[in-house]
């Protein structure tokens, strides 16, 4: 997910945390971390958006926020929409999606994308840098059913 970190809601991200923490003050703490604003060349800039640049407590937050609008979502979505098998692989705003039809992984994309636009606006699904592998069935008796690696590609490398 591209510029994910830069749009992540405050809203959001206090509504997430609240869902299971009852303490106050570590809610007041959050918010601190989010508000902390930004300095650069000497100016401080007020944030409203986003968590801070390099500060410890943004990729424990993107989890939390990721948990609610991927991680859950996704499980419900590979229940009452896949017909096929979907895995899922997600580390902080990373994420690798593989389904067993394409047409669910086009829907997918779609869908995931007017998610996104809800709870993380200006976050780009990555649609244009998807990395795509292709398979095809092996033939013959030996290889029935199986599939086999065709193209590889990761950032622009072709293996």
């Amino acid at each position: 997910m591209r510029g994910f970190f830069d749009n992540m809601s405050h809203e959001w991200t206090m509504r997430f945390i609240q869902h299971r923490v009852a303490d106050k003050r570590i809610d007041r703490l959050i918010q601190k971390w989010l508000k902390a604003g930004v300095s650069e060349d000497g100016e401080w800039s007020e944030t409203t958006i986003g968590t801070p640049q390099g500060a410890v407590v943004s990729p424990l937050l993107a989890n939390v926020y990721l948990h609610h609008v991927f991680d859950l979502w996704i499980e419900v979505w590979r229940e009452k929409v896949a017909k096929g098998k979907v895995m899922a692989i997600r580390y902080a705003d990373d994420l690798v999606v593989g389904f067993e039809h394409r047409d669910e992984a086009e829907r997918f994309l779609k869908e995931f994308g007017e998610r996104l636009a809800k709870f993380a606006p200006g976050t780009a699904s990555g649609e244009d840098a998807v990395d795509r592998v292709r398979t095809k069935r092996r033939t013959g008796a030996r290889g029935a059913g199986r599939r086999e690696a065709g193209e590889f590609h990761v950032s622009g490398v072709c293996a």
